[in-house]
């Protein structure tokens, strides 16, 4: 075996699990944990089903791997819009912004549903995942919300109280908003809590 044919078959090999999990994101997506079989992930990613096994345990490894990504995936996405340039008022539209339009493409492009997506956040696996980067993504909240304080955007008690709540939020914004008329754009969505809670419901 010559030295470029050993270095494309490390090449497939590197591959292949990222196949795997490619697959298995879409279809826990689209049919949920419960539905989704190894043969499923290993026809859709082309592959073995002997294969998959050379890689991961069992779907639980691939899901658990997934949800990991996932929500580091989303906490990225937290941080990036925390550290903007402007004011925390900015920052915090940002962060609203960000994370609402980061889990719409998670609907577009995976195919998500609502009975999915309640599958997968009721597993311990998912549970503990949200918890630990709950903590940091709470944090990045909190710092935005003080620095509002500080210049004077901002007028409450308790930051720690605000954060927490804000958070809650966003995990239900994750949810699409189905009304009468349809279902309400992440843009819309995005601009009724924003003014919410930036401007509340008094008139000024």
């Amino acid at each position: 075996m010559t030295s470029l044919h050993r270095e494309l078959v490390s090449i497939q090999q590197q591959e292949k699990p990222k196949r795997i999990l490619e697959a298995a994101r879409g279809l826990f997506s689209s049919l949920g944990l419960k539905n989704t079989s190894i043969e499923d992930i290993a026809t859709k990613a082309g592959l073995g089903k002997g294969t998959v096994y050379l890689y991961f345990k069992s779907k639980e490894e691939i899901f658990s791997s997934l949800v990991a990504d996932f929500q580091e995936s989303l906490h990225f996405v937290t941080l990036d819009a925390s550290s903007i340039s402007g004011t925390a008022t900015d920052k915090l539209n940002a962060i609203i912004e960000a994370r609402v339009n980061w889990w719409e493409r998670s609907y577009v492009e995976y195919g998500l549903t609502t009975i999915s997506l309640y599958e997968a956040l009721s597993t311990p696996v998912s549970k503990a995942a949200r918890e630990r980067f709950q903590v940091e993504d709470v944090k990045l909240i909190k710092e935005v919300l003080e620095e509002g304080i500080r210049s004077g955007e901002f007028a409450f008690a308790n930051c720690t109280r605000n954060a927490n709540l804000i958070h809650a939020t966003l995990d239900a914004l994750c949810f699409p908003w189905e009304t009468s008329e349809g279902r309400v754009a992440a843009q819309d969505r995005i601009k009724t809590f924003c003014r919410l809670l930036l401007k509340g419901l008094n008139v000024h």
